[in-house]
């Protein structure tokens, strides 16, 4: 019997990793004991079915990364009394900072394979360039790499283990794919989905859209919740429809005409990053924004499946929302261009990969 330990910075864990456990539960059953090592940051009463669980417990707000950084250092002296314990044959560490964390912990015979959600970025060059010396030493004890994104390996080309790619589509059971999409008469329905932060892109995205037939429709909760609906009291055209649960999304996207899923383009992550929203948008045949400047933003335009835009730029979002909304034979064209597009929609498309690493 192998033993796996995955460890990740947060509870609840986030989506992907509940992936990777579901796929190595599915593909090892018996034959593997998989346990998950998690930070309960702010005192939640910590659950994972099916998986025996670990709980590192001291509190570091969400959202204040210097607090979580002081705090490291209890996290790392955790992972090596759980490492000593339960003495995995591999550990799989989510996110830079778990994997510099675990490469102190390993022991010899233990393989460590880095999951890589996200590169490492900061808005300061000085504090980026040290973020990416801490994870090219940390993998120098790492014998492989899960790309979240097929943008990434190029940035990891010096890098001598196996590396495999396993992107952030949706599992089959949650959401079923669309062949047809429809565009509704009226007002252009254009949605966010998922968790309202970065505000400032939003509040741009809400500006553009003054005066045009238009409207916006935010779908989910985050930090920037309250911000938006201040900034955006008494504005008609745009509505908030709060939480929702993740079997709903197909009945969200065919209740829309638009997609917006632009993030800061100045973001390092960003520019390299492919979101869940691309395979959404793609298995539920819909269009969507994405950001200018970005490998995605490139594929997009150059494939006809999706648009770009200048998150920052104002007038260019307002262009492209007088373009599509006087035009909505654009959208149904995009969805043609989507339908053959031949790209994977599952999950379970690519899960069968993670085998490479434990052979």
């Amino acid at each position: 019997m192998i033993k796996i330990l995955l460890i990740d910075s947060t509870y609840p864990i986030n989506t992907r990793n509940g992936r990777i456990l579901s796929s190595l539960k599915k593909l090892y059953g018996q034959a593997a004991d998989i346990r998950v090592l998690v930070w309960n940051r702010d005192d939640s009463a910590v659950s994972i079915p099916g998986f025996e669980t670990y709980a590192y417990k001291e509190a570091a707000p969400y959202g204040n990364p210097l607090v979580k950084l002081l705090k490291l250092k209890g996290f790392g002296k955790y992972i090596r009394q759980i490492n000593d314990e339960f003495a995995p044959d591999y550990i799989i560490a989510s996110h830079w900072e778990v994997l510099w964390l675990s490469s102190r912990a390993i022991r010899k015979g233990q393989q460590l394979i880095y999951e890589n959600l996200d590169m490492p970025t900061a808005g300061n060059p000085m504090v980026l360039k040290l973020l990416q010396a801490i994870e090219r030493s940390s993998l120098k004890k790492t014998a492989a790499i899960i790309h979240a994104s097929r943008f990434y390996p190029k940035k990891y080309r010096f890098f001598k283990g196996k590396q495999i790619l396993l992107e952030n589509r949706p599992q089959q059971a949650a959401v079923a794919a669309s062949e047809a999409s429809t565009v509704s008469a009226g007002r252009l329905k254009v949605a966010f989905i998922g968790i309202l932060r970065y505000f400032d892109v939003l509040k741009n995205l809400v500006d553009a859209a003054e005066n045009l037939p238009v409207e916006i429709l935010f779908y989910g909760d985050g930090p920037d919740m309250g911000n938006l609906k201040a900034y955006t009291a008494g504005k008609e055209q745009v509505k908030f429809y709060g939480r929702y649960k993740y079997e709903e999304v197909s009945g969200i996207y065919n209740a829309v005409d638009l997609i917006w899923a632009v993030y800061p383009s100045d973001d390092y992550n960003v520019k390299y990053a492919i979101s869940n929203k691309f395979f959404e948008s793609m298995m539920l045949n819909k269009p969507a924004v994405f950001a200018e400047d970005t490998e995605l933003g490139k594929m997009v335009l150059s494939k006809g499946t999706g648009f770009a835009v200048n998150p920052y730029d104002k007038a260019a979002i307002v262009r492209l929302l007088q373009d599509v909304s006087g035009n909505k034979a654009r959208l149904t064209e995009m969805n043609k261009n989507i339908s053959a597009s031949g790209e994977k929609l599952y999950w379970e498309d690519e899960e069968q990969r993670l085998r490479e690493l434990f052979s």
